[in-house]
């Protein structure tokens, strides 16, 4: 893997928990402590990789040092970190990462979990990397427990949507569910080599794209809800953090999707790619700093939408889909804003200095 997009591949994967969980927009509040500061100079060139990679790991060593795993819950934010700690892992060859994300995932199963939404089912994409790692099947049963839960319990739409709250809600879809469901059924149809769940991905792609996809912009809004037939926001505006979602969710895909499941999908998925990517790059701000609503100046601005647009771009030019030299510039800008500036109190709240 290239080195310079160690910041996007695995500082917005590993960072993306702390990033996005704990809320780091402004007005944040520092508590009680603050941590060294991690980042490097102020400048604007490009980040040397080697920083990057120090600021990677000091974000995950100061998160582990602070927090037990058996502290965080079986939910989507602490399956992320564990997703980029396993990266990390992967692109330093310290497995001290992945042994946090396995204690996490070892006292969830001890101690009992339930997949019963979109959000509660994604770690069991972790579940399938500990499997890889070590070979213990109690770790492959987490996946067999996510694919009963999405092929046979979970809540759907009319056309076979996911409902994203599970059995909490309406038959609703949210655009978060393709993340959060995306990477664990192509990964379980990989170990399992049984192509339905990766069919199953391919179909949820066309229903989430038939009711969300702004065909003006190539851009999502957030939510559909079948019982009504309304889509919120009604106005064309679009939730940075959850096109980040997708735009991070299908790139995976068109890099992973087995054919047999590229065959069912009712559109061209590059063409989506470049019309959602064009749309991004016209409204990325100055400095790389998205706003909550990315086309509503008005709008709060934060920094998670930006980790998860650079963190898809990477993954095409990872995957030599896109041209390296014609994104590095664009990555390192929307990437930015998380690296130079932010402190992480103990509570992992944030302020911009």
């Amino acid at each position: 893997m290239c080195r310079p997009f160690i910041i996007v591949m695995v500082l917005s994967a590993a960072a993306l928990a702390a990033f996005v969980a704990a809320g780091c927009d402004e007005g944040g509040t520092p508590n009680e402590w603050e941590s060294p500061e991690v980042y490097g100079d102020d400048d604007d060139d490009a980040a040397d990789e080697d920083d990057v990679l120090a600021t990677a790991v000091a974000l995950a060593d100061t998160w582990t040092s602070y927090h037990d795993p058996a502290s965080l819950a079986w939910s989507w934010d602490a399956a992320v970190l564990m997703m980029g700690l396993f990266d990390l892992s992967r692109v330093t060859g310290d497995a001290s990462w992945a042994d946090y994300a396995i204690a996490w995932l070892d006292h969830h199963i001890d101690a009992g979990y339930t997949i019963a939404s979109s959000d509660t089912a994604v770690p069991a994409a972790v579940a399938l990397l500990a499997w890889r790692a070590t070979g213990d099947d109690r770790y492959l049963a987490v996946g067999d427990d996510a694919w009963d839960y999405i092929e046979n319990k979970a809540g759907r739409t009319s056309d076979g949507g996911l409902n994203h709250l599970g059995w909490i809600s309406g038959n609703e879809l949210w655009i978060d569910s393709l993340f959060m469901i995306g990477p664990f059924l192509m990964d379980y149809a990989d170990a399992t080599g049984d192509d339905a769940p990766a069919r199953e991905y391919a179909h949820q792609l066309n229903v989430f794209r038939k009711h969300l996809r702004d065909d003006a912009t190539g851009l999502y809004r957030h939510r559909y809800n079948d019982d009504t037939g309304e889509v919120a926001p009604a106005e064309a505006l679009f939730w940075g953090r959850g096109n980040g979602w997708v735009f991070a969710a299908q790139n995976i895909a068109a890099a992973r999707l087995p054919e047999s499941a590229r065959a069912d999908l009712e559109f061209d998925l590059e063409e989506d790619l470049d019309a959602m990517r064009a749309s991004i790059v016209s409204m990325t701000p100055q400095d790389g700093r998205f706003h909550t609503i990315v086309n509503a100046a008005a709008s709060y601005r934060e920094t998670s939408a930006g980790l998860l647009f650079a963190y898809g771009l990477a993954t095409a030019v990872r995957d030599g889909r896109t041209d390296r030299a014609a994104s590095i510039d664009w990555i390192e800008r929307a990437s930015s804003p998380s690296r130079p500036r932010w402190k992480f109190s103990r509570s992992w709240n944030c302020v911009y200095t």
